[in-house]
C-alpha cells in the first residue's frame, strides 16, 4: 500500500459535504447519528458531484485505478476508512474516503470492522448486527490512515517471499500493533493471489529494469532512446502492485544487483 493524496475536494463539493455532515450532526442521540448517516448515504448516492469526487478518488489510484489496499484488483467503491456504522460524524469527511475494490470493502475483508489502540493493545471496536448502538471506544486508530499516513514508514515487504512485516521490531509498539492489524485486517497476507501478484511483480519489475538498463547503454538513436524511456516509464507508472517498485527502490542497498541496475540509471528512481 502507498499514501494516497487526492485533488481536494472543490469549494461546492466540500460544501454538499459540511451540509450532510450537520444533518447527521443534528440528530439528537449517537444511534440517531447512525441512522441520519446511513439514510443520508444513501439519498447521497445519485448525486453529479458524487461522481466527481469518485473520479478524484480514481485518479489518486496507483497503477490503473487499483485498490488503495490490495493494488490487484480495480477499485470501484468509495471505502470509508473509519465505518460509517461505527464513526457516523465521518460519513461525509473526504479526509475519510478511500477507493477500494469490491472484495476489499467486502464483509470478507475490511467490511465494517475497525479497532484501536488502548494501552498499548489492539481493541476490536466492531458492532454485530442487533448489537447494541453505543459509541465505540476512544483511542488511537489501528488502522493506517492511508490519506495521511505514509505506509512504508509501518510496512516493510520482502520482495523475495511477496510477504508483507511490520517494519518494528517491538511487538508492544503502537508501530507494530498498527501494522500488524493492517496486515491481518486487510487480508494482505492470507490472500494467496495477492502475495502470488507481489513476486511475479517483482520478477516482472526486476525484468523491465534490466533490460532498459542495457537498451540504455546499446541504443544510440536518442528519439529511439527517449521512445524506449517513455514506454518503460509508462508501464511500470501503470502496473498493478506498485509498492513492489517503491520497495525495489527503497531496498536497493540490499540486493547487488537492484544496486547495480539503479547506479546504471539513476533516472528509474524517479520513475
Amino acid at each position: 500500500m502507498l499514501k494516497v493524496e487526492p485533488v481536494a475536494a472543490s469549494r461546492s463539493e466540500q460544501a454538499a459535504l459540511t451540509r450532510r455532515t450537520r444533518l447527521v450532526g443534528n440528530a439528537p442521540d449517537y444511534p440517531g447519528r447512525v441512522v441520519m448517516a446511513r439514510e443520508q448515504w444513501r439519498l447521497l448516492k445519485p448525486s453529479k458531484w458524487l461522481k466527481t469526487l469518485r473520479g478524484k478518488l480514481a485518479d489518486s489510484c496507483s497503477g490503473l485505478e487499483r485498490c488503495m489496499y490490495c493494488e490487484d484488483s480495480r477499485a470501484d467503491e468509495i471505502e470509508h476508512r473509519r465505518p460509517k456504522k461505527l464513526y457516523p460524524d465521518d460519513a461525509f469527511s473526504w479526509a475519510n474516503w478511500l477507493y477500494a475494490c469490491g472484495e476489499c470493502n467486502g464483509v470478507h475483508v475490511k467490511g465494517d470492522r475497525f479497532a484501536v489502540i488502548i494501552q498499548n493493545r489492539c481493541v476490536e471496536v466492531s458492532r454485530s448486527d442487533g448489537g447494541p448502538v453505543a459509541p465505540p471506544q476512544a483511542g488511537l486508530d489501528a488502522l493506517l490512515d492511508l490519506r495521511g499516513e505514509d505506509p512504508m514508514d509501518f510496512i516493510w515487504l520482502n520482495l523475495e517471499s511477496g510477504y508483507f512485516t511490520p517494519d518494528c521490531d517491538d511487538r508492544q509498539s503502537e508501530r507494530y500493533l498498527r501494522a500488524e492489524w493492517t496486515i491481518t485486517h486487510l487480508c494482505l497476507n492470507s490472500r494467496s493471489r495477492l502475495i502470488r501478484a507481489r513476486r511475479n511483480a517483482y520478477v516482472m519489475f526486476s525484468t523491465l529494469l534490466r533490460d532498459y538498463v542495457e537498451q540504455r547503454s546499446a541504443v544510440t538513436d536518442a528519439q529511439v532512446a527517449q521512445r524506449k524511456r517513455t514506454e518503460i516509464s509508462r508501464v511500470l507508472k501503470e502496473a498493478s502492485h506498485r509498492t513492489v517498485w517503491e520497495e525495489m527502490k527503497r531496498q536497493r542497498a540490499m540486493h547487488q544487483e537492484l544496486q547495480a541496475l539503479f547506479a546504471a540509471a539513476p533516472e528509474t528512481l524517479d520513475w
